[in-house]
């Protein structure tokens, strides 16, 4: 018997940490539960298609990469359509974020492309920093898996720029990271040394904000206990 929107929804909720297990548990039902979403958009019921798609596509994430991959495109475009309906620019901007990576992994490069700069200009609209800065970073790593290291390294400065506005010390060194790899590729050996410089200076910074109590992680929370930093 078809899941309903209901049942699929505590299914996908109860699988929803995003733990390996919970997420062999969402691939094994995922087409009972795209295939409610899609009931659930056939009768208008936006807010039950939405929900199903973000705890999937957003909380799990359980669909993003192959070989599942294709199966998150068709939950992220329900999801985009029932954020779309229901005016949810913070869902929509998540949701075109994370189907465009499932397209990425399916080799529809300009179709990720697309997706990735329409949420990348909804969440600049909504200032949402910690977004922008994460959009930023996977525009430069598609353009950098496609070959394009001088587009790459645009995208990639744009996010340092973002990180150190909002002081986010672990993404800063993710991005100086991949800017080295980018300036050694370009055979430009002394600025990689600089990056690799500067990666070292903000990883000295991590151990100093955690003794005092202060760690912002990338994707934006805070470890319990703590502040995030301004």
């Amino acid at each position: 018997m078809p899941l309903d929107a209901n049942a699929a929804l505590t299914l996908a909720l109860q699988y929803s940490s995003g733990t390996s297990e919970d997420q062999a548990q969402i691939v094994a039902n995922a087409d009972d539960i795209i295939n409610a979403a899609e009931r659930a958009t056939a009768d208008h019921d936006w807010h039950a298609a939405l929900a199903l798609a973000t705890t999937i596509m957003i909380d799990s994430a359980a669909l993003l990469w192959c070989p599942h991959s294709a199966q998150g495109v068709r939950l992220g475009y329900i999801g985009i359509a029932a954020a779309r309906a229901l005016a949810d620019d913070t869902a929509l901007a998540a949701l075109l974020h994370n189907t465009a990576v499932a397209l990425w992994a399916q080799g529809e490069l300009a179709e990720a492309l697309q997706r990735l700069k329409a949420s990348l200009a909804i969440k600049e609209r909504l200032g949402d920093k910690i977004g922008i800065a994460s959009t930023l970073q996977a525009l430069g790593s598609m353009a950098e898996d496609s070959g394009e290291g001088a587009e790459a390294r645009q995208w990639y400065t744009a996010c340092l720029t973002t990180q150190q506005h909002i002081g986010d010390v672990t993404g800063i060194v993710h991005t100086l990271s991949k800017l080295g790899r980018i300036a050694r590729n370009a055979g430009d050996p002394a600025q990689a040394r600089r990056c690799i410089r500067s990666g070292s200076n903000a990883q000295g910074a991590i151990g100093r904000r955690a003794r005092n109590g202060v760690l912002f992680i990338s994707d934006g929370r805070t470890r319990p206990g703590t502040r995030r930093s301004n």
